[in-house]
Protein backbone atom coordinates (compact mmCIF):
# COMPACT_ATOMS: atom_id res chain seq x y z
CA UNK A 1 0.00 0.00 0.00
CA UNK A 2 1.09 3.76 -1.03
CA UNK A 3 3.49 2.48 -3.87
CA UNK A 4 1.38 0.71 -6.59
CA UNK A 5 -1.62 1.96 -5.49
CA UNK A 6 -0.99 5.70 -5.63
CA UNK A 7 -2.99 7.68 -7.47
CA UNK A 8 -0.08 8.49 -10.51
CA UNK A 9 1.15 4.88 -10.49
CA UNK A 10 -2.48 3.44 -10.82
CA UNK A 11 -3.13 6.18 -13.54
CA UNK A 12 0.48 5.09 -15.34
CA UNK A 13 -0.81 1.65 -15.34
CA UNK A 14 -3.91 2.03 -16.88
CA UNK A 15 -2.12 4.40 -19.42
CA UNK A 16 0.71 1.54 -20.14
CA UNK A 17 -1.89 -1.36 -20.23
CA UNK A 18 -3.51 0.64 -22.90
CA UNK A 19 -0.85 1.61 -24.76
CA UNK A 20 0.33 -2.10 -25.33
CA UNK A 21 -2.40 -3.99 -25.99
CA UNK A 22 -2.09 -6.00 -22.78
CA UNK A 23 -4.98 -8.79 -21.89
CA UNK A 24 -4.27 -9.65 -18.35
CA UNK A 25 -2.56 -7.82 -15.14
CA UNK A 26 -1.41 -10.07 -12.12
CA UNK A 27 -1.76 -8.18 -8.99
CA UNK A 28 1.02 -9.76 -6.39
CA UNK A 29 2.68 -8.60 -3.32
CA UNK A 30 5.84 -6.05 -3.97
CA UNK A 31 7.65 -7.45 -1.53
CA UNK A 32 9.44 -4.77 0.08
CA UNK A 33 9.57 -2.26 2.74
CA UNK A 34 8.16 1.23 1.72
CA UNK A 35 10.76 2.41 4.74
CA UNK A 36 13.70 0.89 2.96
CA UNK A 37 12.90 2.61 -0.69
CA UNK A 38 14.77 5.31 -1.63
CA UNK A 39 12.80 8.99 -1.32
CA UNK A 40 13.69 9.33 -5.22
CA UNK A 41 11.16 5.80 -5.81
CA UNK A 42 8.15 7.26 -3.99
CA UNK A 43 5.31 7.70 -6.25
CA UNK A 44 3.81 11.08 -6.04
CA UNK A 45 -0.03 11.21 -4.88
CA UNK A 46 -2.49 9.73 -2.47
CA UNK A 47 -2.95 5.84 -2.11
CA UNK A 48 -6.10 4.54 -2.82
CA UNK A 49 -6.30 1.46 -1.60
CA UNK A 50 -5.62 -1.94 -3.25
CA UNK A 51 -9.06 -2.53 -3.12
CA UNK A 52 -10.03 0.85 -5.09
CA UNK A 53 -6.91 -0.24 -7.40
CA UNK A 54 -8.95 -2.98 -8.47
CA UNK A 55 -11.85 -1.56 -9.14
CA UNK A 56 -10.05 1.20 -11.29
CA UNK A 57 -8.31 -1.46 -13.35
CA UNK A 58 -11.37 -3.24 -14.00
CA UNK A 59 -13.42 -0.23 -14.61
CA UNK A 60 -10.89 1.78 -17.08
CA UNK A 61 -9.56 -1.86 -18.63
CA UNK A 62 -12.77 -3.62 -19.27
CA UNK A 63 -11.50 -6.56 -21.33
CA UNK A 64 -8.65 -6.48 -19.47
CA UNK A 65 -8.35 -9.93 -17.26
CA UNK A 66 -7.23 -8.80 -13.76
CA UNK A 67 -5.72 -11.89 -11.69
CA UNK A 68 -3.29 -13.17 -8.62
CA UNK A 69 -2.45 -16.22 -10.08
CA UNK A 70 -0.78 -18.28 -13.21
CA UNK A 71 -3.22 -19.90 -15.67
CA UNK A 72 -2.38 -23.19 -17.11
CA UNK A 73 -1.38 -22.96 -20.25
CA UNK A 74 -3.66 -23.75 -23.12
CA UNK A 75 -6.06 -21.28 -20.93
Amino acid sequence: PGITDAEDEARALIDFVRRHDIHAVQMRNLNLDPDELPVAFRPAGEAMGVRDLVRALRRELPGVSIDSFNRPMGS
